[in-house]
């Protein structure tokens, strides 16, 4: 009887264990928020061009789409506590946060820190 509940705990461990499909975008978010994020994904990729990318600064202009999505689904107003600040922030000032992505953690430290001191006063 005992083999028979460790055989039993062992199938059920391993069929929690599997695998969860890689776009469950709807276990997470409403379809038209799924579906927003989907077709933005269309309109930013990128062909390669006969001498690689067409356009040099690619990630740029991926970060601005991205952090538009962000700002017209109000994603950013969840956050609890600094949401809507956040949100604000983002909202009038994406080239600074397309930059500073980036650039990386330096630029971050250099740019974005001050601004968001004299932001939030």
């Amino acid at each position: 009887m005992k083999i028979a509940v460790v055989f039993a705990l062992f199938f059920v461990s391993f069929a929690y264990s599997a695998p969860v499909e890689e776009d469950d975008c709807l276990s997470l978010f409403s379809n038209e928020v799924c579906t927003t994020y989907s077709s933005l994904e269309k309109e930013i990729e990128v062909g390669y061009g006969y001498n690689g990318y067409q356009d040099v600064d690619i990630l740029t202009i991926v970060l601005k789409k991205k952090l538009d999505f962000l700002i017209q689904e109000k994603l950013l107003e969840k956050i609890p506590l600094v949401g809507d600040k956040l949100h604000d922030f983002v909202a009038k000032n994406q080239d600074l946060v397309a930059s500073v992505l980036k650039k990386g953690v330096t630029a971050l430290i250099q740019n974005l820190v001050p601004k968001l001191k004299s932001f939030l006063g």
